[in-house]
């Protein structure tokens, strides 16, 4: 492997051990996906943008059941010709921040007959971490890394030279090289790279650190103030571009040359939030529907039909980002593969049965042909919302009162009817609008009125919407009356409410 050149408009390269435990380094990670990425929302607005990792399993599982399918490898890719009687399914795994997640999405695919690449960051949280100009990179990953391998997946490079360069004021190709030696000294076989974040962030894309790289620009987005072969300018930050020969570094390829690679049609997706993916299919309809729906990105129940429809000959390439699978249900632990738990106390202002105030995470059957998870948090009212104590401020309060069709426990919070609405009236007003619910199984009429009473005029809304289904009206019958039920001879509704 040549050397690289250094640049002295940049600090070099300086790397530490930081004498971390992988037990530790895990714990973490764990930490910090929940609280950025998990569903408590005391730790902040929207918060929930994970699915569970069943998710992952269900919709990797529809796909590699079916025989038309051939998983590969971005080393296999390149090896052979493109079957004319498969789908080939290029699953890239950009692993951003978590690597627990990744990890266990590893061992399904495992558990699936799947093989796929994970390119982990060289800059992210679980392989380092930067003090001052020196890198102090957490050794004891490598012991991670080196499982994925074991598994039958390949490990590649996730670059981001022009982060260091601009943001930090380090010589960015001089760490790419290092941590790709590194990662060689470690036992993993790395072949390729891909490139971190995109065009609009550095005005540049990261894989232009290699000589011969052209920029492919997407549409809408711009390069930076200024761009030639040898610099970029973005936002008053500078770097250096094409200053590394990949076939100097023993790389074979770079994770975006998948798109030009054999003969035939390439459809990709890529997951962009919670059950939100970027779906090429999806996109030129939208382009094409003169009356298109109001989403660029679609769920994922879309993208595996038409997954499912795909004709032999084509190359399917899949971004995952792991986060966006990683709901965990407690701050120390990793996310589970699925879990039950639906607590219910007596609320202590009314006396009737809601959730516990803490994660709330459900699984839903259907027939035996379809199982599903979601992962809500219970807020202090015991109802799957945010925290009420975050309303005040909105221009515009709504209350929802309801049963079983406002609770939705099979949902995430932020696919619940009332934070639709919420983001709907946010987007047509331009104002804050705040819309909370008070819902549970089982609601009766009675208990609706009492709990607006007792708990929903604390919001003091401007609109109260009352959401009555089918069974509302028997749960006031006098048979049904209980704590359970909503209506008890301790707990009456307020007068005049009968």
């Amino acid at each position: 492997m040549s050397a690289v050149r250094t640049n002295p408009a940049f600090a070099p390269y300086k790397v530490a051990p930081s004498g971390i435990c992988l037990e530790e380094l895990l714990g973490r990670i764990n930490a910090q996906c929940y609280m950025a990425h998990g569903p408590d929302y005391r730790y902040g607005p929207q918060r929930i943008i994970a699915n569970p990792l069943h998710a992952y399993r269900r919709f990797l599982g529809a796909v590699a059941g079916d025989g038309r399918f051939e998983f590969v490898t971005f080393r296999r890719l390149y090896s052979a010709p493109r079957p004319a009687d498969k789908v080939q399914v290029l699953i890239r795994h950009d692993v951003d921040i978590d690597v627990v997640t990744a990890w266990r999405q590893a061992q399904i695919e495992h558990e699936l007959g799947v093989v796929s690449t994970y390119f982990f960051l060289h800059n992210a949280p679980y392989h380092g971490r930067f003090d001052g100009k020196a890198f102090y990179r957490h050794e004891c990953i490598r012991h991670l890394y080196k499982e994925f391998e074991d598994l039958g997946h390949e490990v590649g490079l996730h670059n981001d030279a022009l982060d260091l360069y601009m943001n930090r004021r380090i010589d960015g190709s001089q760490a790419l090289v290092a941590e790709l030696e590194w990662m060689r000294g470690a036992g993993l076989d790395v072949i390729g790279t891909v490139a971190h974040n995109h065009l609009p962030t550095y005005g540049a894309e990261n894989y232009e650190i290699f000589a011969g790289r052209a920029v492919v620009e997407w549409e809408g987005e711009q390069a930076g103030d200024y761009k030639n072969e040898r610099e970029v300018c973005s936002k008053g930050r500078v770097a250096p571009l094409r200053v590394l020969d990949e076939r100097e570094l023993g790389l074979i390829y770079e994770g975006n040359d998948a798109f030009k690679y054999g003969e035939g049609p390439v459809e990709y997706g890529a997951t962009r939030f919670l059950d939100l993916w970027r779906w090429n299919m999806h996109i030129r309809r939208y382009r094409e529907d003169p009356d298109p729906p109001n989403t660029y990105f679609v769920g994922e129940d879309v993208v595996l039909r038409d997954i499912l429809s795909l004709s032999p000959g084509t190359l399917l390439i899949l971004t995952v980002h792991p986060v966006y699978y990683g709901c965990r249900h407690a701050m120390d632990k990793g996310p589970p593969p699925r879990r039950d738990r639906l607590c219910l106390r007596a609320g202590g202002q009314t006396g009737w049965r809601t959730y516990q105030p803490e994660t709330v995470q459900c699984r839903l059957h259907d027939d035996g042909a379809d199982e599903r998870q979601a992962v809500n948090f219970a807020n202090e009212l015991g109802m799957l919302d945010r925290a009420w104590s975050k309303a005040p401020g909105a221009e515009l309060r709504i209350l929802l009162l309801g049963g079983d069709n406002l609770d939705a426990p099979h949902l995430g919070i932020d696919g619940h009817c009332h934070a639709r609405l919420e983001a709907i009236l946010r987007d047509a007003s331009g104002k804050e609008v705040a819309v909370r619910k008070l819902a549970f199984s089982g609601m009766g009429l009675s208990r609706l009125w009492t709990w607006y009473e007792t708990m929903g005029r604390k919001l003091h809304p401007q609109v109260v919407v009352l959401g009555i289904g089918a069974l509302a009206p028997v749960w006031n019958f006098p048979r049904a009356w209980s704590v359970d039920s909503g209506f008890s001879a301790s707990h009456p509704p307020a007068s005049g409410s009968q």
